[in-house]
């Protein structure tokens, strides 16, 4: 079962690195500094779940956004700026969207 799902990922979501710079290719990051296809696959698991027990929920509806975004390849990038949101930070939260610095300035706006 774990094979297939791991068939059914986009290539492009097996390699998420977690360190951005403008001279970096994707293909020379290394596997270190991205999260494996088994961490994709617990997360993925991890927000089906949410999605199927929380129906309607706020919760729900961001586990959807997330699973929508690892199906068009935007998984594991924020949707503010485009930089890469760490592996540590998807681990812990796999719904985010933002990376940690648009997630700052969004709770300064609403601070304020």
């Amino acid at each position: 079962m774990v094979i297939n799902r791991l068939q059914n990922l986009p290539a492009s979501l097996l390699l998420l690195p977690i360190k951005k710079t403008k001279n970096l290719n994707k293909k020379d990051v290394n596997m270190s500094d991205s999260l494996s296809a088994q961490q994709l696959l617990r997360i993925r698991s991890k927000l089906e779940t949410v999605v199927n027990d929380q129906a309607g929920s706020r919760q729900a509806d961001s586990a959807a956004a997330a699973l929508q975004r690892m199906r068009s390849g935007e998984y594991g990038y924020c949707v503010e700026c485009g930089e890469e949101i760490s592996a540590a930070r998807l681990a812990a939260k796999p719904d985010v969207a933002l990376c940690v610095d648009c997630q700052a300035l969004k709770d300064e706006e609403e601070d304020a």
